[in-house]
């Protein structure tokens, strides 16, 4: 997992097939609203707060599959 603050509003995380795997999960699975999915993102986000200061408070979350090396979710 890669995370990158590219603006005070605006963050990026890129997700490998590895990360995927590590969750048990696939590609396809990122949009669907499961128990294993919420889990992921929780810890995501505490990652990436921790790591940023990011504040995720009334953000928005984009997702792009791009069936690549990453995914990549803006915030």
């Amino acid at each position: 997992m890669k995370i990158e603050k590219l603006m005070p509003y605006k963050l990026k995380i890129c997700i490998t097939e590895e990360d995927l795997d590590d969750w048990q999960l696939r590609q396809e699975d990122i949009t669907k609203n499961t128990s294993r999915t919420r889990e992921m993102f929780v810890y995501i986000l505490k990652t990436a707060k921790r790591e940023t200061g990011f504040y995720f408070e009334n953000s928005r979350l984009i997702i792009e599959n791009l069936k690549k090396e990453y995914i990549n979710l803006v915030y």
